[in-house]
């Protein structure tokens, strides 16, 4: 009898590939989301041997080797049990994909009795022009702090008086294309205690583009003028296939599941493309 050895204190569940080439073809589960994400988590694993998703759901807990089968009554699925998780929503599709699920199905409710019973929800998103040779921390670290300086100080803060703006939340997304290099950019949703018409939404739209081009080229940045803002109003009948191809509330919450436009990848889409090629390229860009 072969003699397994621990990792770490703990054992692992199985043998683990030693290529990128495990399987016949990845693009053959394009169409099965659930299973494309399993076969990118194993590639993100083999790139990433320090990181917590070499191990998610393939080591036992410690102490344990034995594998639970549980259901959950309250999202009516069955999962694994007594298994190590990551958490990462940046390096693992599958945990990503969990935590997103989890996240709309909490906001979902909330988004709805919203604009029932309060007002209205602006869906906002914030993008700067960009090349092949531009590197990503540097764009991230761009987009981060034009927007902290734009949402700071009291001009902001009139200005999200005047909207009736209550709250918000945020959401980052990057893509990556061949010609033109990363993009980053952050999508909003903002929510107002009063119902807004579509020339006020207009009007601060134009306030908001130029405060955030004037930001961003504080920082080395440039938006057009036209397309660096997006700041539309999200209708409760619009809101499931609104704006950006998901609706206000998947593209905010389900990312681990978005596809980019056009030839562009999303960063998890590259683990699907390297477990289909082997390209050493996007194992650098994921990295």
């Amino acid at each position: 009898r072969s003699q397994v050895e621990l990792v770490d204190g703990c054992y692992p569940v199985g043998k683990r590939a030693k290529s990128f080439s495990i399987y016949a073809s990845y693009a053959s589960f394009f169409d099965n989301p659930r299973i494309l994400r399993y076969l990118c988590q194993e590639v993100a694993a083999q790139l990433l041997p320090a990181e917590r998703v070499s191990k998610c759901m393939r080591f036992y807990n410690s102490g344990s080797r034995c594998v639970d089968v549980l259901y959950s009554s309250e999202f009516k699925s069955a999962h694994y049990g007594n298994l190590q998780t990551c958490g990462s929503v940046w390096a693992d599709p599958v945990c990503a994909h969990k935590i997103d699920v989890r996240r709309l199905l909490e906001a979902k409710p909330f988004i709805d009795r919203w604009q029932l019973e309060r007002g209205d929800i602006i869906s906002a998103a914030f993008t700067a022009q960009h090349d092949k040779n531009d590197k990503l921390q540097v764009l991230r670290n761009r987009m981060v702090s034009t927007l902290r300086f734009m949402t700071a100080g009291q001009m902001w803060q009139e200005l999200m008086d005047g909207l009736g703006i209550k709250g918000a939340v945020y959401g980052n997304e990057l893509t990556y294309g061949s010609g033109s290099g990363w993009h980053v950019h952050r999508h909003s949703l903002f929510f107002t205690d009063r119902r807004l018409s579509e020339s006020d939404v207009f009007e601060y739209k134009k306030v908001i583009s130029v405060k955030y081009r004037k930001a961003l080229e504080l920082f080395g940045g440039y938006a057009h003028p036209l397309y660096g803002v997006v700041f539309e109003k999200v209708s409760s009948e619009e809101q499931k296939d609104y704006l950006f191809k998901w609706g206000a509330d998947k593209e905010l919450f389900l990312a681990a599941d978005k596809k980019a436009a056009g030839e562009n990848l999303t960063p998890f889409q590259m683990l699907a493309v390297l477990g289909e090629t082997g390209e050493a390229h996007y194992a650098d860009l994921f990295r």
